[in-house]
């Protein structure tokens, strides 16, 4: 039996450190991960590709391209336990996904990942599990760069991390060691990223049909309930989502500011048209790659949100909120109002819609106790050339409308309305919610020099972590609650 000659970590962009959020990731998830191999026909292999399972019986996933290269195929485990595969269950080639059973006569119960409830935000934390040649295991990890949407293949994930042929195919964890996306090396090269597909294009395969049989009353079926899940008028929600697709590349990816200018304004009023058809609001417009959709936990209403990008690299933010009314249309617009409050009081205010401190968020928590009840929302702000900021907002309403901000936070000794973070413009931030701690984590920032003290757009990371502790509806500053 061969034995593994090495465990390799390779460091996409940060050292190594103990105490950190993603200890022990490797150790404990790369028993899920397995090379894909062909053997020719003098019987040797060659490992094509890896893949990942998804349950302890043998359902896995990969990405498409491997399992039609030629030849028999098998799958080796990471203590060379080896099993053909069993049945292609459902593949999609332009996403470039398959999903498989192998044949598990014995019954083994096999390591496996559990799919994340959520996409990756932007600044997460992202880890990879591969296997080169000589069946040594790789760890990769960075950050998230951005979710966007692409031609032909819809929702992707840029990363920092690198892509090569020994984690093609592999999963791609966040810090909790969930799977949020699938890494496609083919995919990566055309679109010339580092690129990862998201859960979206999981939901999304296709059945594999059997040859030269289509079930035209399935695909019926599905349109039907597809109605009846969105109302009467899906095909008009849905045809509308289409045609906004040229509109939103113009407004992300116009040539100049005025072309995305131009097709912002444009845009606006035929979405909220849109908005004002029966059943909207549960329709998902989940292949909008310009906008950020978020559900409240309660299922009271959702936000959109989208951002404008000047020539000078500042930002003017836009957003909505509709509220779950489906005899009419009950929506709030946000207009981003930050340059126009006083200096020095951004965090000390209370704000409405008129004068909404604009950013993209990208994350949002509902807290209630025995006396109040609030959303927190987290955000990002591109700010300028020199500096980005990070947000944490705090959302209530007064009879339907907005009110942004609320005396909740502590910090030392201080009483706050939100918490506002500035940092450099090449440093990359964390700030997301723990559940199991019930905090919200975030880098602790500090000058690169020391006589840049004060100077927030020189602020860097320094290691270690700060918190926010919920308790009884406040939010208590906590300092280091992790470190390198």
């Amino acid at each position: 039996m061969k034995k593994f000659l090495l465990i390799l970590f390779v460091i996409a962009s940060i050292n190594s450190f103990a105490q950190n959020p993603w200890d022990g990731i490797f150790e404990k998830y790369y028993k899920t991960v397995f090379s894909i191999r062909t053997i020719d026909a003098d019987g040797n292999d060659k490992i094509q590709g890896v893949g990942f399972f998804i349950d302890y019986k043998g359902l896995a996933f990969s990405c498409a391209h491997i399992l039609e290269k030629e030849g028999e195929k098998i799958i080796v485990t990471h203590d060379n336990r080896r099993y053909p595969i069993k049945e292609i269950i459902a593949k999609n080639e332009k996403t470039d996904i398959v999903k498989f059973l192998i044949e598990n006569k014995d019954k083994d119960s096999l390591s496996h990942l559990k799919i994340a409830n959520h996409a990756p935000y932007e600044n997460d934390e992202a880890f990879s599990i591969g296997i080169f040649n000589n069946d040594s295991m790789t760890f990769d990890y960075g950050y998230v760069s951005t979710v966007r949407m692409f031609k032909d293949v819809g929702e992707g994930i840029l990363l920092t991390l690198p892509i090569f042929e020994n984690n093609n195919g592999g999963p791609l964890l966040n810090s909790n060691g969930r799977l949020v996306g699938i890494l496609s090396l083919p995919l990566a090269k055309k679109f010339e990223m580092n690129f990862a597909l998201s859960l979206e294009n999981f939901e999304k395969l296709k059945a594999v049909e059997k040859e030269n049989e289509i079930d035209s009353s399935q695909i019926k079926l599905t349109h039907q309930e597809l109605v009846e899940k969105y109302g009467k008028y899906y095909d008009s929600l849905k045809n509308s989502e289409i045609r906004f697709q040229s509109l939103g590349d113009s407004i992300i990816d116009g040539w100049n500011m005025f072309v995305r200018m131009d097709a912002l304004t444009d845009f606006i009023p035929h979405f909220k048209d849109v908005l004002e058809i029966p059943g909207s609001y549960d329709f998902p417009f989940d292949s909008f790659g310009f906008i950020k959709i978020l559900n409240s936990p309660d299922n009271k209403f959702r936000i959109f949100n989208w951002t404008l990008k000047f020539d000078n690299e500042e930002y003017r933010y836009y957003g909505a909120i509709q509220f779950n009314n489906l005899d009419s249309l009950e929506l709030v617009p946000l207009f981003d109002g930050k340059k126009h409050i006083e200096f020095g009081m951004e965090e000390d205010t209370f704000l409405s819609n008129e004068n909404w401190y604009g950013v993209q968020y990208f994350d949002m928590k509902y807290v209630k106790t025995r006396k109040t009840e609030y959303y927190i929302l987290l955000g990002w702000d591109g700010n300028n050339s020199l500096s980005d900021k990070k947000v944490i907002e705090i959302l209530t309403f007064n009879d339907k409308m907005p009110v942004f901000g609320a005396p909740v936070f502590k910090v030392e000794g201080e009483t706050k309305y939100r918490q506002i973070f500035e940092y450099n413009d090449e440093a990359l931030m964390v700030l997301n919610f723990n559940e199991e701690r019930d905090m919200i984590i975030f880098d602790n920032l500090i000058p690169k020099d020391k006589k840049d003290k004060g100077r927030e757009w020189l602020y860097v990371p320094d290691g270690t972590y700060n918190g926010f502790q919920i308790k009884k509806g406040k939010l208590i500053f906590k300092e280091m609650v992790l470190s390198k």
